[in-house]
């Protein structure tokens, strides 16, 4: 089929009136949608960041806020403060064992383990058992495997993000390095260094 000089003049309008009212950002975004799994896989991502930022908060062993001997501790928030050494625990609390104190009253997160607490009454506890607060089961230690899939989100998210931080920045040195020699007054330069990687 051939179109009319009018009807392709108002298509060639419609596609440079298109083109010029988007941008490349919008253009890329509108794109990106349209892909199904990328959609996806960015949702699974945040989600994944998500968890790693709060993964003290959904899985420990020590409650998020509590009232012992009269006075309020929220003991997930204290432990970061110790370890960046504003803060310090009182006489009692220096080693105590927060699971099992007794509170007057305490708010445990909704997993009350952590990745590496060893329970070994429960070995191999089947996913769904929910009386003993395993709710994907443990492995042979007991250790409880939705926590470590929590906590092991952030371990991977941190080495993933590190290095490929460190990936780009090599690369970006890489570039400078390659534009410098490639440009004309350096090509002796290159010349001298191809022919010494090539033999």
């Amino acid at each position: 089929m051939f179109l009319s000089k009018k009807n392709k003049s108002d298509t060639n309008n419609l596609i440079t009136s298109e083109t010029v009212n988007q941008n490349y950002s919008s253009l890329v975004k509108r794109q990106f949608k349209k892909n199904n799994p990328a959609v996806l896989a960015i949702y699974f991502i945040i989600v994944m960041f998500f968890l790693a930022i709060v993964a003290d908060f959904l899985a420990n062993n020590k409650p998020l806020i509590c009232s012992y001997k009269g006075s309020i501790h929220s003991p997930v928030i204290e432990e970061y403060l110790v370890d960046i050494g504003i803060m310090k625990y009182s006489g009692d609390l220096v080693n105590a064992d927060w699971k099992n104190l007794k509170y007057d009253w305490s708010f445990f997160p909704p997993i009350k383990y952590q990745a590496s607490d060893i329970d070994l009454g429960n070995s191999f506890a089947t996913p769904g058992s929910f009386e003993s607060g395993h709710y994907l089961g443990t492995d042979q230690l007991g250790r409880d495997m939705l926590s470590g899939i929590i906590h092991g989100a952030r371990i991977s998210l941190t080495i993933g993000s590190v290095s490929y931080t460190h990936l780009r920045a090599h690369e970006t040195v890489l570039d400078i390095v390659c534009r410098l020699l490639l440009e004309k007054k350096y090509n002796l330069v290159y010349a001298l260094l191809a022919s010494a990687f090539s033999s």
